[in-house]
């Protein structure tokens, strides 16, 4: 199977040596799970990252991409944006889709019980929940903050973004 094309764009940030940046826009589809792994683990080989820092990397970009899958909306052009930095102090992960999918109820405030609900009048934040033990799903969130230093997610009426920071210490 060849891989998806892949706009990168300009390299952003710093130019040093010790950095590496990736920005890519892939398709939005299931299949991209996939390919967001494995771009970022041949990356992080190839810069000769501890094993463990790539084990935890790339189930978090999987769980990061799968979530805008399931409750993101494609940007216009069908795609989401999948991005990260590596600096000799951490890695940071970005996955951005274009906004909550107005087809899904649990992704609007006032919808069915989820993973993101309004926090004060600021618009949607989205925040890990409980799964009960006999659920198939709904511990994603838990496991990147298990897993991660620092996560966020910034959102707007176009677009979510969750930011991940792994130490690389």
């Amino acid at each position: 199977m060849t891989a998806p094309p892949v706009d990168t764009g300009a390299p952003r940030g710093d130019s040093s040596a010790d950095l590496t940046v990736f920005d890519a826009e892939l398709p939005f589809t299931e299949r991209t799970t996939y390919w967001a792994r494995v771009l970022l683990r041949n990356q992080l080989h190839a810069h000769e990252a501890r094993r463990s820092l790539v084990e935890n990397a790339t189930l978090i970009i999987h769980e990061l991409v799968s979530n805008c899958m399931d409750h993101g909306y494609p940007c216009p052009n069908e795609t989401l944006k999948v991005g990260w930095r590596l600096s000799p102090e951490a890695l940071e992960l970005h996955v951005t889709d274009c906004g909550p999918d107005p087809r899904c109820p649990q992704c609007h405030p006032g919808g069915a019980a989820g993973s993101t609900h309004t926090d004060g009048g600021r618009g949607p934040r989205i925040v890990p929940r409980d799964a009960a033990y006999d659920e198939q799903r709904g511990r994603g969130l838990l496991l990147v903050d298990a897993l991660s230093d620092h996560w966020e997610v910034e959102s707007t009426e176009s677009s979510t973004t969750v930011r991940v920071s792994i130490s690389r210490a």
